[in-house]
């Protein structure tokens, strides 16, 4: 996934982090990615300053504290413009961490040592797609949620593959397709609970469900009227 150089040009990034050299790569990388307006802070509560006060499309900042709790700094800036593109960029990651930072209004999040194709890759990302579902980021099961998001994703693809038989125009929807599964699967292995085998589990346990239950109007009516007709008195 790529920007345009327009698309480029509209987005004007704050960098949060209190380690002046972190700013001054990532503001580098930033310019030769043709990303032009480029403004910095060492604390999260500049950058709320700065965003109350500035143009800004985007920010990434650090999951360490700097003078507020980096959960704080997201719920703060989110009532002051909930459009704001937020990453979050973190040394030793957690997944319970990063994930409710997401719930909070984040919109992705980074590795450090910052490198240039996961910096530019991340942007084009969060800049081109939707946030993760409320009904995942809410979910009191997690991995149930993630693996509808993955298994309905795949059904998305299978209908377009199926169609791209038929129909010629259906082929250019598969790599759109594709991607979005993929983009799926990639979600899911990285804020899955207890890790990917507790995924897995939960991917089964939702396709032994849907292969339980009726797969056609008629086989639902027919397992509705089966339910309710009673037992005949002896």
């Amino acid at each position: 996934m790529n920007l345009s150089q327009a698309e480029r040009n509209n987005i004007s990034i704050l960098l949060v982090d209190g380690n002046n050299l972190f700013r001054t790569i990532a503001r580098d990388i930033l310019i030769q990615m043709g990303i032009s307006r480029v403004s910095s802070t060492s604390s999260h509560q500049t950058a709320v300053t700065k965003i109350s006060d500035q143009p800004i499309t985007h920010v990434i900042f650090t999951t360490d504290k700097t003078d507020m709790e980096p959960l704080a700094f997201v719920k703060q800036v989110m009532e002051i413009d909930s459009k704001l593109v937020l990453i979050a960029c973190a040394g030793n990651p957690t997944t319970d961490g990063v994930f409710e930072l997401l719930q909070s209004g984040a919109r992705g999040f980074l590795v450090k040592p910052i490198q240039a194709d996961a910096l530019e890759e991340t942007i084009a990302v969060v800049s081109k797609t939707k946030q993760i579902p409320d009904f995942i980021l809410d979910a009191t099961d997690r991995n149930q949620a993630l693996s509808v998001l993955i298994l309905n994703s795949l059904d998305s693809l299978a209908t377009v593959l199926r169609q791209a038989r038929q129909f010629e125009t259906a082929k250019h929807s598969i790599p759109g397709a594709l991607k979005k599964f993929r983009q799926a699967v990639e979600v899911s292995k990285q804020f899955c609970e207890g890790g990917e085998d507790q995924l897995q589990e939960a991917i089964m346990s939702r396709l032994e469900t849907a292969a339980s239950e009726p797969a056609t109007r008629l086989g639902k009516l027919r397992k509705r009227r089966k339910t309710r007709r009673k037992p005949k008195e002896e």
